[in-house]
This record gives C-alpha cells, sequence and structure tokens, in this order.
C-alpha cells in the first residue's frame, strides 16, 4: 500500500479497488506501534517570535516541505518552542520527542550551541533530523541557502547594464551575503565599496537604516551607481530617500533587495531583488529525512545541500 516496489502494479491495483470497496484505512497509530515510532514527522519553531517578520520566508519552505512528506504518507506536525524568543536548553522538547519517537525531526534555526546538542540527543536515540537554513558551521545535516550566489548574480546583472560603483548595503557580519559580493567584485574586476549597517532588527528599523544610508551615500563626492542591499526593507527605505530627491531610478542609481517580500512588487519603481529557494529548500529538506529515515546510505560529503538564492529582475534596474 505504500507502494515502495515491492508489489507489482496490477496486483497493487486490485488490492487498492478492494480496500476502497471495504472502505479500509491505513491505521498511522496502529503502525506507530508496530514500528516503534510515531508515523509523522515534527517541525520545531523556536517560538512566534524568532519567526517574527520572517514568515513570509517561513510559510514558502513549511509548504514545501509538507508536500513532499505528504506524499510519503507522513504528516507534518508543527511545534512552537519557547517564549519571547528564550533560547534556554529546551529538555522538555527534548524528552517529548525522545518518548514520542517521531519518524524525523526538522529544525528552522536557533542559537548554534542549543540546536548542536538537541540534534545529537535525538540522533542518538536514531531519530532522523534535518535543519532548514542554519548560518552557523555545525555538526548536523543542514540545508542551506546560498545567498553569495544569489549576490554574485546581481552583480553581474548590475556590471552588464553599465553600473561600476557598486556598494554593498549591509552588516558586517553579513558573512555568506560579503563573499559573494567580494567574490563577485573580483571577478569583475571592480572595487568594492562598502556602507555598514550599525544594527540589524525588525523591518521598520531596517527601512529607517536604509533610508539614513541612502542620504550619506547621496552626499558622497562620487555616489555610487548601484547598490545590494541586505534585505528589502533597507533597499525599500533607500527607494523612499531616493525618490524624495529626485533620482532616477535605476538610471542614476539601481536598487537591488534581498528576500523577495510582497512589499517588493507593491512598491514603484517596483523592486529587483534577490529570492531565497523556498520551495527548493523545502523540498530539499523532505528529501534528505526521508532518505535517513529510509537508512539510505549519504552521499559522499553527507546530507547537508547548499541551494543558490535567484536573482529577481524589476524595475528598479
Amino acid at each position: 500500500m505504500r507502494e515502495e516496489g515491492y508489489v507489482a502494479a496490477d496486483t497493487l491495483a486490485r488490492i487498492k479497488a478492494s480496500a476502497k470497496k471495504l472502505g479500509y484505512r491505513p491505521n498511522r497509530a496502529a503502525r506507530g506501534l508496530k514500528m516503534g515510532r510515531l508515523q509523522e514527522i515534527v517541525l520545531v519553531i523556536w517560538s512566534i517570535e524568532a519567526m517574527g517578520e520572517a514568515s513570509e520566508l517561513y510559510m514558502g519552505k513549511i509548504r514545501a516541505l509538507d508536500s513532499i512528506l505528504r506524499k510519503a504518507g507522513l504528516p507534518l506536525t508543527i511545534r512552537i518552542e519557547g517564549e519571547g524568543g528564550s533560547v534556554d536548553f529546551p529538555e522538555k522538547l527534548v524528552e517529548d520527542l525522545e518518548t514520542d519517537r517521531p519518524a524525523g525531526v526538522a529544525f528552522f534555526s536557533t542559537d548554534l550551541r542549543i540546536l548542536q546538542k538537541v540534534i545529537q540527543r535525538l540522533e542518538t536515540a536514531e531519530i532522523a533530523t534535518v535543519v532548514l537554513d542554519e548560518l552557523g558551521k555545525g555538526n548536523f545535516d543542514n540545508i542551506m541557502v546560498d545567498r553569495g550566489a544569489g549576490i554574485k548574480e546581481a552583480l553581474q546583472h548590475l556590471y552588464e547594464t553599465g553600473k561600476r560603483r557598486i556598494y554593498f548595503v549591509g552588516p558586517d557580519d553579513a558573512a555568506n551575503r560579503l563573499q559573494g559580493y567580494e567574490e563577485g567584485i573580483s571577478e569583475l574586476g571592480l572595487k568594492p565599496y562598502y556602507h555598514y549597517l550599525s544594527h540589524v532588527g525588525k523591518c521598520e528599523l531596517l527601512f529607517q537604516q536604509g533610508r539614513h544610508a541612502a542620504r550619506n551615500l547621496m552626499n558622497l563626492e562620487n555616489p555610487p551607481d548601484a547598490v545590494i542591499t541586505y534585505s528589502d526593507p533597507v533597499a525599500l527605505g533607500m527607494l523612499d530617500i531616493f525618490k524624495e530627491n529626485n533620482l532616477k531610478i535605476p538610471e542614476q542609481i539601481a536598487i537591488v533587495g534581498f528576500d523577495d517580500k510582497q512589499a517588493a512588487v507593491l512598491c514603484h519603481p517596483r523592486l529587483t531583488t534577490i529570492a531565497h529557494p523556498n520551495v527548493e529548500l523545502g523540498m530539499a529538506a523532505g528529501e534528505v529525512l526521508l532518505k535517513k529515515i529510509r537508512r539510505e546510505k549519504p552521499p559522499e560529503g553527507g546530507w547537508s545541500r547548499l541551494i543558490p538564492a535567484k536573482l529577481v529582475i524589476r524595475e528598479s534596474t
């Protein structure tokens, strides 16, 4: 009934027809008793506060993960852990998972040290795990967005449109983005330019920092002809100031955001931005979990994957 290739197609069709006629439904609880684990996948989100304004990005990944698991007959259960973004070790969570023994557990990123300890406990209990887009380096299977690849694609696009003074506007600890920027700038034979943001926070703060950065860059003796920003709110703040000062976009200055949030298509001009591969990441996480549950041998280099972000070209460039 699970279509794992052990039964001939015509035989399986007859069995399914008979099951439908008799009103048979598989009992996941009974199957779980036989196998000694729940027939479900648990997705751990580290508090609503941690999810916060990244909910657009979360939901795309969750939908894709749920879709691939449902096809395998494994429902997805979401557990929201912690309060107020707490990073205390979640002993109760680990004990519940060790007791319930789900088929697998997926995690969104949190404090790296805690994540490492939780996964180590679960892997010891032979519970398959995977992490969705943890930026830190840990000893676990991680499906991560290659933000640098998207930055490099944006640089190539800006170069082809004639831009040469291309600034990176963001925090100085955005390692993956900065690596992509520096590599891309070097490959194009251009000089790197930076305007660092002092603090990364909620959308409103990022928007205001974008406005402040735009004012500073406009007052330079040789202002940029393009900017690649840390996030869409930063880009939108910069766009706001440039329009206030009657700069022509993209002729005088081109703007690239990051995240491809809904607001990117609600502004004028619409924002060129770098999109997270949410569907690909969610599906890859599901595929890795299913293979680990089936005890398949990991490929050379392990189960972790790096999926490139993609440039979405609109009117701001």
